[in-house]
């Protein structure tokens, strides 16, 4: 099954597939049972069940405002809390309206660690510069974004970015 054809069909903006946080792949696919426990004590409705009926987080409907309810009903050993919450960052493509001479700040707005700020360039609009130290990968700035231009980036694509 191709994710990206399917999310297209149901009108589903393209983002990457990311886990409950506090949570990893591993964990995931070795210990998680698939009650959905997780996906209907999320307060943000942010969690659904996903492919092989596992949990995704959709960072496009919502942010996590990580309340750790998802951790508190597992059953499985699926979160550990003294992890880092999610392992991702984000980025802010080229077609983003700024970048393009419009004025707009949707995301910095959006944003609760005040990660995005936005740069003043001379006779032109305001620039978006990412402070990857303060994004916690909440996601708060993906939803009101209205070109779509900011995008989920792993730790690893961050680097070589």
């Amino acid at each position: 099954m191709d994710p990206g054809r399917r999310n297209f069909f149901l009108g589903r903006r393209a983002t990457a597939s990311v886990r409950p946080p506090w949570s990893t792949d591993a964990a995931i696919l070795s210990a998680c049972t698939s009650c959905g426990d997780c996906a209907t004590s999320c307060p943000s409705g942010i969690i659904e069940m996903g492919a092989g009926n596992y949990p995704e987080i959709r960072l496009d409907k919502a942010e996590c405002t990580f309340c750790g309810r998802c951790a508190e009903v597992c059953r499985a050993d699926v979160f550990d809390l003294a992890r880092k919450p999610f392992r991702h960052t984000i980025a802010i493509g080229d077609d983003c309206l700024s970048k393009t001479g419009i004025e707009c700040r949707s995301c910095q707005d959006a944003c609760p660690e005040a990660a995005i700020r936005f740069q003043p360039r001379l006779g032109r609009s305001a620039e978006p510069a990412l402070r990857a130290d303060l994004c916690n990968g909440c996601g708060a700035c993906l939803a009101p974004c209205p070109v779509s231009a900011i995008r989920i980036v792993t730790e690893q694509e961050a680097v070589h970015a």
